[in-house]
């Protein structure tokens, strides 16, 4: 009913790129605990963390249904873990610096320059916070100088 041809075309394109590209590797992730670097260059190489960004900071600025479809193939390859790791990347992280940073924050951390740095989610994070800590009163002043200079 809220799906078009183009979300099902979507998602079968996700669906074919978890299990080409992330279901081999997820008993070796689990096992091990942490997630191998390259695949967080190919979700940004294929656009699945700009899915409902704004085109002009490199997002698709898609409907929230393709989002849907996102997190349900996410957790169709049962690893809590993995799928956790994506959608703190999506949500807690970018969702913050899209909603809450100003232009030149946004500029930094949400245009496609990010998707080839090595070093991507500590950007995100870091930027989520120093928003976060930016806007929070109760937090230390000390801190709070540090990170919002």
């Amino acid at each position: 009913m809220y799906f078009t041809e183009e979300h099902q075309v979507f998602r079968e394109s996700f669906k074919n790129f978890l299990q080409k590209e992330v279901v081999p590797h997820i008993e070796k992730w689990e096992k091990n605990g942490n997630i191998d670097r390259f695949i967080w260059k190919k979700f940004g190489d294929m656009g699945y963390f700009g899915l409902s960004y704004p085109e002009e900071y490199g997002g698709l600025n898609l409907d929230i249904f393709y989002m849907v479809i996102f997190l349900e193939e996410l957790q169709k390859i049962n690893s809590g873990g993995f799928a956790a790791a994506i959608w703190a990347h999506v949500y807690l992280a970018m969702t913050h610096v899209n909603e809450e940073g100003d232009a030149r924050i946004k500029n930094k951390y949400l245009k496609c320059k990010y998707i080839r740095r090595k070093n991507r989610m500590l950007m995100y994070h870091r930027a989520f916070w120093r928003i976060r800590c930016c806007r929070n009163e109760n937090y230390g002043n000390k801190k709070r100088k540090l990170l919002c200079n």
